[in-house]
């Protein structure tokens, strides 16, 4: 794998945990603060938090897979 393509699988993995991050905890403050529901909430987020891609498969993601010509017969 290039160095490029290293950096871009790395830049595109924090803006992805980032993410779901922010969307897992910020839609369970929302259910417990705004809307009052039990706290319980915040378990189901970081539960859902520990569920994201791991950066071995988000890199896997990336890699390049070479497929061999195969003839059809």
């Amino acid at each position: 794998m290039s160095n490029k393509v290293k950096i871009v699988s790395i830049v595109t993995y924090l803006i992805y945990a980032i993410f779901w991050d922010s969307l897992m905890f910020g839609g369970c403050s929302y259910v417990v603060f705004w809307m009052h529901r039990s706290a319980w909430w915040f378990l189901l987020a970081i539960i859902l938090s520990a569920c994201c891609l791991k950066p071995k498969h988000w890199r896997s993601l990336f890699e390049k897979v070479s497929y061999e010509d195969k003839d059809d017969d």
